[in-house]
C-alpha cells in the first residue's frame, strides 16, 4: 500500500500472472487498477481470467507458464527444445496430437531415457486436475502420490496450468499462518 508506483511498476512486471492474481484479494482496489495498466491488457486478461476461478480451487493456484512438448517428440528434441530455457523447468507437459494431456514427464527422468525413446512411452506420471477442483483435493492428491507437479486441464482436456509442490506449500504455510 505505502509503495510508490514506480516501485510498484518494477515489481509488478517481475511478477507471474498468477502470483498476481493470488494478491488482489488483499490489495486496496485503487492499487489493483494501477498494477493493471503497468502489466499491459495481455497479462491483464490472464490475470482477471483466473481471478474468475475463485481464490480456494486449482484454477487460482496455477502456473499459466508451463512447458509443453508432443508426445511423438523424441528424447533427444525434447532434451533440445529443453536446453535452451532458462530456467529449466521441473515438469514437461506431453501432449497427442490434438494437444491434449498425455501426462507429465519429470526432466531429470529424461536425462536417463533412451535418447531415440518416444515422451509419450516414458510418461511417468496422468494425474490432471480441472480448474474448478477444491484446492483441499490438490493438496490430497500431492500427498497421496507424492507428486511435484500436478497439471490443470480444461473441458477438452486441453492443458492450461501447472500446479507445483511449491505453489501447494507455499498456499498450505500462508493458510497456517492466517489461523
Amino acid at each position: 500500500e505505502e509503495m510508490p508506483s514506480s516501485v510498484l511498476e518494477r515489481v509488478v512486471e517481475k511478477m507471474h500472472v498468477s502470483e498476481i492474481a493470488e494478491i488482489f484479494y488483499k490489495v486496496n482496489p485503487l492499487r489493483i487498477r494501477e498494477m493493471l495498466k503497468f502489466i499491459g491488457s495481455e497479462r491483464a486478461q490472464k490475470v482477471e481470467k483466473l481471478l474468475d476461478f475463485g481464490t480456494d480451487t486449482a484454477g487460482a493456484a496455477m502456473r499459466t507458464g508451463f512447458v509443453s512438448l508432443d508426445g511423438n517428440t523424441t528424447v533427444k528434441e525434447a532434451f533440445n527444445a529443453l536446453y535452451k530455457l532458462v530456467p529449466k523447468p521441473e515438469v514437461i507437459v506431453v501432449t497427442n496430437g490434438n494437444e491434449k494431456l498425455v501426462g507429465t514427464i519429470y526432466t531429470k527422468d529424461i536425462i536417463d531415457s533412451d535418447s531415440l525413446a518416444i515422451l509419450k512411452d516414458i510418461v511417468t506420471d496422468r494425474k490432471f486436475v480441472v480448474p474448478q477442483t477444491d484446492f483441499n483435493q490438490v493438496i490430497s492428491l500431492f500427498g497421496r502420490y507424492n507428486l511435484r507437479a500436478l497439471p490443470v486441464v480444461d473441458k477438452d482436456k486441453k492443458p492450461i496450468g501447472v500446479i507445483t509442490a511449491g505453489i501447494v506449500l507455499s498456499r498450505i504455510e500462508e493458510r497456517t499462518q492466517t489461523d
